[in-house]
């Protein structure tokens, strides 16, 4: 069994807004082992707010792309995002793998594109 569709329609509605960070390493699950770039290198957290609403237990940014600032230096190789409820410190609610890293080379600008980040709750389990 698992959580009904509404019920995942409305915890993932409720998990936006939020900030929304990358990491070069595998979180483990507690969600630490985060590795974000330094903030020297242009790294910061962004806030989430372009997720659409939740629809049959999946959610995505519908209503945008989600824009990374600029690499003023390279960021490494981007394997993971975690979320959070601060635009810094805090430990993560959630965190996932990327569909494929991502090396961020300086003067890159990471995105996700409109509908590409899609989370979902398949039967008892958050899926990415």
């Amino acid at each position: 069994m698992g959580f009904t569709r509404t019920k995942a329609n409305s915890i993932l509605n409720e998990m936006f807004p939020c900030y929304i960070g990358l990491s070069t390493t595998e979180p483990d699950e507690n969600g630490l082992q985060v590795t974000e770039p330094p903030a020297s290198a242009g790294y910061t957290r962004m806030q989430i707010t372009v997720m659409g609403t939740a629809s049959n237990g999946q959610i995505s940014n519908s209503g945008g792309t989600i824009f990374f600032p600029e690499a003023e230096e390279t960021w490494g190789t981007i394997t993971h995002f975690a979320l959070y409820t601060t635009a810094a410190g805090s430990v993560p609610f959630y965190t996932g793998a990327l569909t494929a890293p991502v090396t961020v080379p300086a003067e890159y600008i990471p995105i996700f594109r409109k509908n590409s980040f899609i989370i979902g709750i398949d039967k008892d389990e958050l899926t990415v």
